[in-house]
């Protein structure tokens, strides 16, 4: 009955959506619709990718409205995110980061992490740099967190490069020369990226409502937040200006 319940998801999802839910870059691919950095599935080149716990669940869209599954991976930990970029998938997990390759398509095959200490991780990819988030605590009062810088030059061998502290981070997006970290009640951090060595810079910080997430469109921010949808203009990425909301 469950796999039956998730084909039936699935093929809404697909015929649904006619191109890539997230195509692994962030918002700078020719796709129409994306994933925020804390997704848990995404489309890359025909093929579904989704995190089922410790399984990465593949299934072909050939036929978009019949989803073939091709394989089923599994995960030697608590799976809770998912990218792609570049032939190569990134898992974000409680434990680390773990890269997979997609040079065939219809199963991911596991070549390298980059471990950390247990918590939470979105992770993406940026050029030849990822960024990755990690928290640990119940809640922002008693909690702490990470930025992670990471070098993935080499797709399938990816290696820690610094880490900045944050209040309490979870997802993340990154556009041009700028990234921009959601820090739950603490707002948005906005770090400008070094192009050469992949570093940040603290940029300024956006005060907004608890905010979850983020994805980027053009010059478009789209925020996941606790009260709603918050849609910021960055046409001048270094202080994004809100110019509509929408209230859950």
């Amino acid at each position: 009955m469950k796999n039956l319940i998730t084909l039936s998801i699935i093929a809404f999802l697909v015929v649904g959506c006619s191109k890539d839910i997230g195509t692994g870059e962030q918002f700078n691919a020719s796709s129409s619709s994306k994933s925020g950095s804390t997704a848990s599935m995404l489309t890359y080149q025909g093929y579904l990718y989704f995190l089922d716990n410790s399984t990465i669940r593949t299934f072909s869209l050939a036929d978009p409205a019949h989803p073939l599954e091709t394989s089923q991976v599994k995960i030697s930990a608590i799976a809770e995110t998912i990218f792609a970029y570049e032939n190569a998938l990134y898992i974000g997990t409680r434990t680390g980061v773990l890269a997979y390759s997609l040079a065939d398509k219809s199963k991911p095959v596991y070549q390298d992490n980059v471990m950390h200490w247990p918590a939470f991780d979105p992770v993406i990819i940026h050029g030849n740099y990822g960024y990755s988030t990690t928290r640990t605590g119940d809640n922002e009062t008693n909690g702490s967190g990470l930025l992670t810088i990471l070098d993935v030059t080499d797709r399938l061998n990816p290696f820690a490069l610094s880490t900045i502290p944050q209040e309490y981070p979870y997802g993340l997006a990154a556009t041009g020369n700028y990234l921009y970290v959601c820090n739950g009640g603490f707002g948005i951090n906005i770090f400008k990226i070094n192009t050469d060595n992949g570093m940040l810079d603290f940029s300024s910080n956006l005060k907004t409502d608890p905010v979850y997430d983020c994805i980027i469109s053009e010059e478009l921010m789209i925020c996941q937040m606790k009260s709603g949808i918050g849609i910021y203009d960055i046409s001048a990425p270094e202080k994004p200006v809100l110019i509509q909301k929408i209230s859950n």
